[in-house]
């Protein structure tokens, strides 16, 4: 992404951990990105998944912050609007997990890459706003204000009237069951 820079890129949500990897982006263009020809991510014959959000004004910010080991630690975006989506984490290899926070579930909870965890601290027990969301420093990797660690977050709006929305349901256990998305 353009946060780990145009020559590597950054693996988030695998069982064991996050990790970097080089070289596989060779430059960013208006409408993607061309890349060069290894045999990790660019194989004859191969086909392949790729997900790519662009960063826009009232859709999705990029923030990256400095962790001062404190309990409590504002963050700034500039969403503008409630936010729908966070999925934030350290952005060193040492310390691999990625939390997510979604709408509607509690401001003490996040989600790891292996389970819900309540961890209170870790958003210190505030729920995201228009303008900011706030972390807080615990022991274990699921800290997200480390002294001195660098953090990235993508932060996602929730516009229902431009069709940005985030949401959660109760499952019924039946075939079929309809989920409404907005």
């Amino acid at each position: 992404d353009t946060i780990a820079g145009v020559n590597s890129g950054y693996r988030r949500w695998r069982a064991t951990g996050n990790s970097f990897y080089p070289l596989y982006t060779m430059s960013y263009l208006s409408n993607g990105y061309s890349m060069n020809s290894t045999t990790s991510w660019n194989l004859a014959a191969t086909d392949y998944v790729n997900t790519s959000i662009r960063q826009a004004n009232g859709f999705m910010d990029i923030v990256t912050w400095t962790g001062d080991g404190q309990a409590r630690q504002e963050v700034p975006h500039s969403l503008g609007k409630e936010v729908s989506l966070l999925i934030f984490g350290a952005a060193e290899k040492a310390y691999p997990n990625t939390n997510m926070w979604m709408k509607g579930m509690p401001s003490d909870t996040v989600l790891t890459a292996a389970a819900f965890i309540t961890a209170g601290a870790v958003m210190a027990g505030s729920t995201p706003t228009s303008t900011m969301f706030t972390v807080g420093d615990i022991s274990g990797n699921e800290s997200l204000n480390r002294l001195g660690t660098e953090y990235v977050a993508y932060v996602f709006a929730d516009d229902p009237d431009v069709g940005i929305t985030c949401g959660s349901y109760v499952g019924t256990g039946v075939v079929g069951q309809e989920v409404d998305i907005g």
